[in-house]
């Protein structure tokens, strides 16, 4: 290792996630021990604005025991064609897979996803021996989670066990990580040309979890899992799907949540959209002490009111179509009444004209005809 004294923290982002990646890294210094160096390092791959480039130093200024800088990695990518499979989770999910390449003064990297806060020491995470694994990780809880649905028979998570048996994983449970925490053994992964086996596996396969995915394939069995404390994810999208774990499992993810030490808002469900959101308390205690709080507050707001709009909308198209509806239903009705309303007077006629059988025939249709002539005129209001 040619620089043992400082531990390098590695975040990822783009500027849409700027203010939340002040969070993080406010969150970590704010944790540190004085007596410890640390280097954060920033791998983006657009023009990040001066004005928060400034806002960063400000941040970092606070803790004398802290240097940041910022790394443009597009030239790491430029011949390969990578995207994310899901909404909320952009191309900077494939940042990490470099950092062995482009950080080659260290054998050793910790990497955090920048949609988490950090509760305790990063250095005691560094701390791991990682023997002759590429990773230190922690198994994914909520794949554990949508694994148990689909086991308990949910039909809309079946095809997630399905998918994880034909990547060649034996007990997905135990023997996947998710990819938001993790200690690299950038050494070993340089030795054997791990990036560019990522890069190349992403590219060429179409997976479900575009950036973690090739990540577990290429390193299956070479990982050392860790407590599920380090990375605490706040996913439970269906209510009582944690219930549905193994009593193991299930005690695994309680301990966490009792005393997490890193909280991971992995899903689409972030703190910054939804307030109130599990564990989001652990977010606003480190976002409302950055530069960036009134922004993430606007961005808070201006969610809740283009949610409440779309609402509005929706809304307002169900009355349009309910009104729609009744305008159609209220013409067939007086087109219906008016053929009635000439039936019941042609029989009232025919019925005082005929005698007999034929006399008995035209009144009964008369009285028909009028009962529905009746209803319809009390119905529409004529």
């Amino acid at each position: 290792m040619l620089n043992n004294k400082i531990i390098p923290i590695v975040l990822t982002t783009d500027e849409k996630f700027i203010p939340y990646t002040a969070v993080t890294l406010y969150s970590i210094a704010y944790n540190s021990n004085a007596d410890k160096k640390y280097e954060v390092i920033i791998f983006y791959d657009d023009d990040i604005d001066l004005k928060n480039k400034v806002k960063f130093d400000y941040i970092i200024n606070q803790f004398p025991n802290f240097s940041l800088r910022f790394i443009n990695i597009k030239k790491y990518f430029e011949k390969y064609c990578l995207k994310s499979n899901i909404p909320h989770v952009s191309k900077a999910t494939f940042y990490r897979y470099v950092i062995p390449d482009v950080l080659h003064e260290y054998d050793k990297v910790i990497y955090l996803d920048t949609d988490l806060v950090v509760n305790t020491d990063v250095s005691e995470l560094y701390e791991y021996d990682l023997e002759n694994n590429y990773f230190a990780a922690c198994c994914d809880n909520s794949l554990r989670q949508q694994i148990s649905l689909a086991l308990s028979g949910m039909e809309s998570y079946k095809h997630v066990d399905e998918y994880f048996k034909r990547l060649g994983f034996v007990n997905v449970m135990e023997d996947y990580f998710n990819a938001g925490v993790l200690v690299f053994n950038t050494k070993l992964m340089r030795e054997d040309n791990l990036s560019q086996k990522m890069l190349e596996n992403a590219q060429n396969n179409n997976y479900i979890h575009s950036g973690q995915d090739p990540m577990n394939v290429c390193t299956y069995n070479r990982v050392k899992f860790i407590p599920l404390t380090w990375n605490t994810m706040t996913w439970e999208p269906v209510e009582g799907s944690l219930k549905l774990l193994s009593e193991k499992y299930y005690n695994e993810y309680m301990d966490a949540i009792k005393n997490p030490k890193i909280v991971h808002y992995a899903a689409y469900v972030k703190p910054w959209f939804y307030n109130d959101s599990f564990l989001s308390e652990y977010f606003w205690k480190y976002a409302r002490m950055t530069p960036f709080y009134e922004s993430i507050i606007q961005v808070g707001y201006k969610f809740v009111l283009d949610s409440a709009k779309k609402d509005v909308y929706e809304k307002i198209n169900s009355l349009n179509n309910d009104f729609k509806n009744n305008i159609n239903n209220i013409l067939l009705y007086l087109v219906k009444f008016k053929q009635i309303k000439q039936r019941y007077l042609k029989y009232r006629i025919l019925s005082s004209l005929t005698f007999g059988k034929l006399r008995q025939k035209y009144k009964e249709k008369r009285i028909k005809n009028k009962e529905l002539y009746i209803h319809l005129k009390k119905y529409i209001g004529v």
